[in-house]
């Protein structure tokens, strides 16, 4: 749980870590392969389990969510969405959505198949809040 003082007011929220299943980087994959950019890459693409954490009350996609901001939380690396609790607790608070998913360790798989390049990240999350939709 976390806790902190704001003006002299203990103020705790707790925020359960979900998680989804999500199929990544197939296309991807498949592009650099037929580039030969990489030999190693899977052309199925990898599945993860994506634990993150959502302030918010149902799917992305609810309408009283929608009418909400939405907050997209990224760490960096090393990290979790464990870096972004107090900051997720403030944006709650004044009234934002806030979701932080955590991106694969580098214990997940062996070293070269997922390679934290942008384009890999950008469709991990495409993939993530198309899951959560």
């Amino acid at each position: 749980m976390n806790s902190y003082r704001s003006n002299h007011v203990s103020i705790e929220k707790h925020y359960e870590e979900r998680e989804v299943i999500i199929k990544t980087c197939g296309s991807l994959y498949k592009k650099w392969k037929a580039e030969k950019r990489f030999r190693t890459v899977p052309k199925e693409g990898l599945t993860f389990n994506v634990p993150y954490i959502d302030t918010g009350e149902g799917t992305v996609s609810d309408s009283k969510e929608k009418s909400r901001p939405l907050v997209l939380a990224l760490h960096g690396a090393p990290g979790s969405w464990k870096d972004f609790s107090y900051v997720a607790d403030y944006l709650h608070n004044v009234g934002a959505r806030v979701v932080v998913p955590s991106f694969p360790n580098f214990s997940h798989y062996k070293p070269g198949i997922f390679r934290h390049s942008d384009k890999e990240k950008a469709q991990y999350l495409q993939d993530f809040l198309k899951a959560i939709a």
